[in-house]
This record gives structure tokens, C-alpha cells and sequence, in this order.
């Protein structure tokens, strides 16, 4: 079932890039778009099938092998080969993060600068005027107003 979601809104996210690309005059930045969103979804596509196969053989397997007399040994194989399998399908939860920073030089730049700690110039906070401060006491609780801002320290 994800996989078909996974198809269903690739398809459709592609056709709206491609319309999106033709209506605007940077086309150029569309098709780089427009290609990292395909390869994207090609790999996210065959990373779900990958994950996904090993999973579907091993439930039909023990579907159609639930009523046969198995040995002691074979229970254990069976056990742990189900293990790996759901290993592995839980590893497709964590893939779309390492195909997007594998494919996406945009993310992975991203990710670096996190990793590094750098600091986004854009989340800045400027200073505020602090000369018009009220402070208000309500029991143990003061509360400073100041124009649009409060500020409440507990005591």
C-alpha cells in the first residue's frame, strides 16, 4: 500500500513541477528541479519495493506454511530469517533521509551546516527598549509589561 502512495503522489507532484516549469520565465531552475525530483522518486520508489519484496515472500511464506509439522531448528530459521525481514522493513522508515542526502546537494549542504552548528542568518532577533518597563507584583508571581511583549518571572 505506501508503495501505491508513494507512486500516486510522485506522478502527481512531477506533472505539477512540469506545469509549474512551463509557466515561469526560470525555466532553467525548473528542470534542475524537475530532475532532482525525479531521480528522488525513483530512488525512494526502489527503495520501498527493495524493502518491501522480502517482507511480502515471508508472510506468504508463513501463510502457506502454517500448517506443516516444522523441527525445532527449522522454527529457529524461520524466526530469525522474520527478523531480518522486519529489520529490513523497518530500515525503509529511516531510507527517505539518506536518499535525500545521497541525490539532493541542496539538503545535503543543509544537513552539514546543522551538523556544524552554524548559525542561519535569518533567525536573528533584534534588541528591544527596555525604558518603558511596568512591573506588576501578584503574590509570588511579577509580571514585566512592556509595549507588546510580557515578560513573567516566578518567585
Amino acid at each position: 500500500m505506501p508503495l501505491v502512495f508513494l507512486v500516486f503522489f510522485g506522478y502527481f507532484t512531477y506533472v505539477h513541477v512540469s506545469q509549474l516549469g512551463q509557466k515561469t520565465a526560470q525555466v532553467s531552475r525548473f528542470r534542475r528541479i524537475e530532475r532532482q525530483i525525479t531521480s528522488l522518486i525513483i530512488a525512494q520508489t526502489l527503495v520501498c519495493i527493495v524493502t518491501s519484496l522480502p517482507y511480502g515472500a515471508q508472510y506468504l511464506y508463513t501463510g502457506i506454511t502454517l500448517n506443516y509439522v516444522k523441527s525445532s531448528y527449522r522454527v529457529a530459521l524461520e524466526a530469525l530469517i522474520q527478523h531480518v525481514v522486519r529489520l529490513n522493513l523497518y530500515a525503509s522508515s529511516a531510507a527517505p533521509f539518506y536518499v535525500y542526502i545521497s541525490l539532493s546537494s541542496e539538503i545535503r549542504r543543509m544537513t552539514l551546516d546543522l551538523i556544524r552548528c552554524r548559525r542561519f542568518n535569518d533567525n536573528q532577533v533584534g534588541s528591544s527598549d527596555m525604558t518603558n518597563i511596568n512591573p506588576t507584583v501578584i503574590g509570588q508571581v511579577t509580571i514585566n509589561t512592556i509595549p507588546n511583549k510580557t515578560h513573567v518571572d516566578i518567585d
